[in-house]
């Protein structure tokens, strides 16, 4: 079940840290450099393409209200 509202600091926080990470694995990405990434069992090093467009999917944003 999802909150019906969220405290403002928190959304602004998250909203925070969605543009910092988006500018991050942009950078990477645009580098062509590979960074660590948590993959939920291990840190690999690689360049995060993959990451960067599932963050820029639209559905990515679901969260926003």
């Amino acid at each position: 079940m999802k909150t019906k509202t969220k405290r403002e600091d928190t959304r602004l926080a998250e909203q925070a840290m969605k543009r910092a990470a988006k500018k991050v694995l942009g950078e990477a990405v645009r580098k062509n450099e590979s960074i660590p990434l948590w993959n939920g069992k291990e840190v690999v090093w690689k360049v995060p393409s993959k990451e960067l467009e599932q963050m820029n999917a639209p559905d990515a944003h679901s969260s926003r209200r």
